[in-house]
């Protein structure tokens, strides 16, 4: 199931903020300008002929960090601040109220304004950047960085890549959808896992089944795609389940707060387990289909200290023989994200000076990859990934098909 940024959104448009949009010493009144100009009046239609108009707004401050993202619904307005005066033209601006985000802005920040068609508004702040404002740059087309003044994105149908999809539901902007096919697909699930939810594996074949193309076609390409359409699977029956569970209601009289959280945690705990098993799923078929050797970090597959890496080519074997050339020895971690967990990787193989690390996170900080580069520690992200990090950084990475081609190259 594609999930198309035109459906979603009518209008978006980006700014850096300046003293007298974040300070409260210096603040314009908690008014914000320059969006008419950015076309969000023409995008409210009749809405935004009217003197004052009062929008629903869901608000969000976003950072890197293991944080949990700041979320508030409120209410922003839209008027005319000339309104009486007909000497003048109209001068709309959108007014907003002291909450949790707003005391968070700093000058600088990045700021994003988007319209969901029912008009309701998605206004985002995060540090200026960070890879959350590049995620959305790219997301929206954005590519103008440092200005003051509002810059419209043209939103066309591009289709959301899935982990991209997956980093923003984390920071609380959902895309929630059904399909027209979702009833088939559930039927068929239905089928193989009457139960419940079946093993990740299940799932993982499923979903390359039903891409029916090989990695040999692009690498990076299909492993997006078996991602997705796992994702897709998944989300149809977690919908069937979950809704069944909801409907039972929780505790003796149906409205135990408690067990509802304890739930709800364990959806949640669920979808982010479940999607760093689909990644090691995809990525072992990938390697065999390139025909490469490895063996996988277990109990009786370690290094030093008891460590278990995620792949080790070509085996664990080669790897304690003191006589096996090192360059012929890789190791790559995946992590669907890094976040600060990277580091744990340096220690995993201490043969090996230099360490891979594969990751699905659209976007990682500049001083972060600065930091692993320093590390020895190559960071390896799937092709469709590549142009969601700032530019600075993206000749310090390398595509899964280089790293795959490197590793061919010393087992012929």
């Amino acid at each position: 199931m594609d999930i198309r940024l035109k459906e979603h959104f009518e209008f978006a448009a980006a700014k850096t903020l300046r003293a007298v949009d974040a300070l409260p010493t210096r603040s314009n009144q908690h008014e914000i300008g320059g969006l008419v100009e950015a076309g969000l009046g023409r995008a409210l239609g009749p809405l935004a002929e009217q003197k004052k108009t009062e929008l629903q707004c869901k608000m969000f401050r976003l950072t890197d960090s293991e944080e949990t993202p700041i979320c508030v619904d409120t209410q922003v307005t839209w008027y005319n601040t000339r309104a009486g005066n007909e000497k003048r033209g109209p001068e709309y601006r959108l007014y907003y109220r002291d909450n949790a985000v707003t005391e968070c802005l700093n000058e600088g920040d990045f700021m994003l304004v988007a319209l969901r068609p029912n008009k309701d508004l998605v206004i985002c702040f995060c540090p200026q950047g960070s890879p959350v404002e590049w995620q959305l740059r790219d997301l929206f087309g954005l590519n103008k960085t440092g200005d003051s003044k509002f810059h419209s994105s043209e939103l066309n149908s591009r289709t959301l890549l899935v982990t991209v999809q997956m980093c923003l539901e984390e920071m609380g902007i959902i895309f929630a959808q059904e399909g027209d096919e979702d009833q088939l697909i559930l039927e068929q699930l239905l089928e193989i896992s009457p139960n419940g939810f079946p093993a990740s594996r299940v799932f993982s074949n499923l979903a390359r089944e039903r891409v029916a193309r090989s990695s040999l076609d692009n690498s990076d390409q299909v492993l997006m795609e078996w991602l997705a359409q796992e994702e897709m699977l998944f989300r149809v029956l977690e919908r069937h389940i979950v809704r069944k569970r909801l409907k039972e209601g929780f505790g003796l009289n149906f409205d135990d707060v408690d067990e509802f959280i304890s739930y709800s945690l364990s959806v949640h705990n669920r979808r982010k387990s479940r999607v760093g098993y689909a990644f090691e799923n995809h990525l072992e078929v990938t390697f065999v289909e390139n025909g490469l050797h490895y063996e996988k970090g277990g109990k009786f597959n370690v290094t030093e200290n008891n460590s278990k890496p995620d792949f080790l080519f070509p085996h664990f074997r080669a790897y304690h023989d003191p006589s096996y050339p090192v360059n012929s020895l890789f190791m790559l971690a995946a992590k669907t994200t890094c976040k600060d967990r990277w580091r744990q990787v340096l220690a995993e193989a201490e043969r090996l000076k230099e360490k891979y690390l594969v990751t699905l996170q659209p976007g990682v900080s500049v001083n972060q990859i600065k930091e692993m580069k320093y590390h020895n520690l190559q960071l390896v992200v799937p092709e469709p990934l590549i142009n969601v990090y700032p530019p600075e950084v993206r000749g310090d990475l390398i595509t899964l098909q280089s790293f795959i081609n490197h590793v061919r190259r010393s087992q012929v």
